[in-house]
């Protein structure tokens, strides 16, 4: 694993070139206090999910799919406005009641997002259009 550590405000910020041990990846959640993804363009947004599941307040872009895939359970910011991220990163750093709901909304949409319910999903698009 690659790292490289910052010191801002007295906080340890940690930047992730890469993982070499995808097991790693576990950890890595697991010791986040917050998970932040400015994402510019996103496909779906697996992280956010990842993050979700592992119980871990997320910051996100309000960019391309990411706000449909956070369905509410993020705080969304511009990923363009550093001030914007920066509020977020510290609301959710300093406001245990606003982390708790976040952890919490995350957590439901994690459940939400499934490769079961995907799945389900599929199908019931592939009959109605063979139904048609």
């Amino acid at each position: 694993m690659q790292l490289r550590a910052a010191i801002a405000g007295g906080a340890n910020v940690v930047w992730l070139d890469r993982l070499a041990d995808p097991l790693a990846l576990r950890h890595v959640y697991a010791g986040a206090g917050v998970f932040v993804f400015p994402s510019l363009y996103e496909g779906f947004g697996i992280p956010l999910v990842e993050a979700f599941a592992s119980n871990v307040p997320v910051v996100a872009s309000n960019t391309s799919s990411v706000p449909e895939v956070a369905g509410g359970a993020a705080l969304e910011f511009d990923p363009l406005d550093t001030a914007a991220l920066a509020d977020a990163m510290r609301a959710l750093a300093h406001e245990q009641a606003l982390r708790a709901r976040c952890i919490a909304a995350g957590r439901a949409r994690a459940g939400q997002l499934t490769w079961r319910a995907a799945a389900h999903q599929t199908a019931a698009v592939y009959r109605d259009v063979l139904a048609h």
